[in-house]
């Protein structure tokens, strides 16, 4: 299996990677960014800027929800490189105003394998792991 895991020394409501995307169609097009690992967006989303950057064309537009409103936006094809050196190719990645953001990893790519968070001794760890070699269940103690 091919995993990563993220350690802060004290408690954060913020998780955050450095991820490589490439444009797919257009693959000479690639740049490293800050990404928020974000289980309450069900898709993983780029700014207008990197969209900007990575020169990508539209592949379609979507009706995206948010706490700000409802609105209609582009969406593109990526190509996304993990921490884990992982490359999750052609991802449907939906254009969003993030503020202090790059990108925002969604549910889309977190759901794919494992994915734990923990908050051991004031410190928030997370991991990533593909593929799914076992359950990952806090209720079963050793015996």
């Amino acid at each position: 299996p091919r995993a990563f895991t993220v350690e802060h020394n004290g408690l954060v409501n913020v998780l955050m990677t450095q991820v490589t995307i490439f444009n797919s169609l257009k693959p000479d097009k690639i740049t490293t960014v800050n990404a928020i690992w974000d289980t309450g967006a069900t898709n993983s989303c780029i700014s207008e800027k990197i969209a900007n950057q990575l020169d990508l064309d539209a592949v379609g537009y979507v009706r995206m929800n948010t706490a700000a409103g409802t609105f209609d936006t582009k969406r593109y094809l990526v190509d996304i490189v993990l921490p884990n050196k992982i490359v999750v190719r052609k991802v449907q990645v939906t254009e969003a105003v993030l503020n202090n953001w790059d990108v925002i990893i969604g549910m889309d790519i977190i759901c794919l394998e494992d994915f734990a968070i923990s908050n051991y001794q004031g410190k928030t760890r997370f991991s990533f792991r593909i593929p799914s070699i076992q359950d990952v269940d806090y209720c079963i103690t050793d015996k």
